[in-house]
């Protein structure tokens, strides 16, 4: 559900859903026409709402690709009109992007996660592998007690590789990950 709580102004807004996979470490985003939306595009007059249909034409083709990015940018009525008579391009005031991802029993079935980490160059990098079933949504990495704010998400089978500034050396490391699932501890010696 898409919500305008403007008081004075209608919005228009486009939707897409793009395929999601990962290549070290990033975010790539593909068509995907097995999954469809419906509206893809509509305005919303002041303080409405408007929901939005996602299904995918074969599910089992959807659990397979298994994740995707839903894309909604907003568009005022205002500036489609101006930016129609000037240039005839659309300005976009606010895009989102939010993952969807299709989960068969197998996925909830998952118990523990499963994650690796380890340094690579020296102590420069973290690599974070997930080689879990399901995806990863990593809050925060503690190392040492010192907190790195993040926000990524790993996609199963997948490694992430993140420079780590101004890190002490350390013979040991306490490695603390946490993610919307649960935190997981690690301890690498050097």
């Amino acid at each position: 559900t898409v919500y305008n709580n403007s008081s004075k102004e209608e919005f228009g807004f486009t939707v897409e859903v793009k395929k999601w996979k990962q290549e070290n470490g990033k975010d790539i985003l593909l068509d995907s026409p097995n999954i469809l939306v419906a509206p893809k595009t509509f305005v919303i007059k002041p303080n409405q709402h408007k929901n939005i249909r996602i299904m995918a034409k074969e599910y089992e083709q959807a659990i397979q690709d298994y994740s995707y990015r839903v894309i909604i940018k907003q568009i005022s009525r205002k500036d489609i009109e101006q930016e129609e008579k000037i240039s005839n391009q659309l300005k976009i005031n606010i895009s989102i992007n939010l993952p969807l991802t299709y989960l068969s029993q197998s996925f909830k079935e998952a118990d523990k996660m499963n994650v690796n980490a380890r340094f690579e160059e020296g102590n420069k990098y973290l690599v974070i592998e997930n080689k879990d079933k399901q995806y990863l949504y990593l809050h925060d990495i503690i190392i040492n007690e010192k907190v790195y704010k993040h926000g990524w998400y790993i996609l199963p089978g997948n490694t992430i590789r993140k420079e780590i500034p101004n890190l002490p050396i350390s013979p040991k490391y306490n490695i603390e990950l946490t993610t919307d699932r649960e935190s997981v501890k690690k301890e690498i010696i050097n």
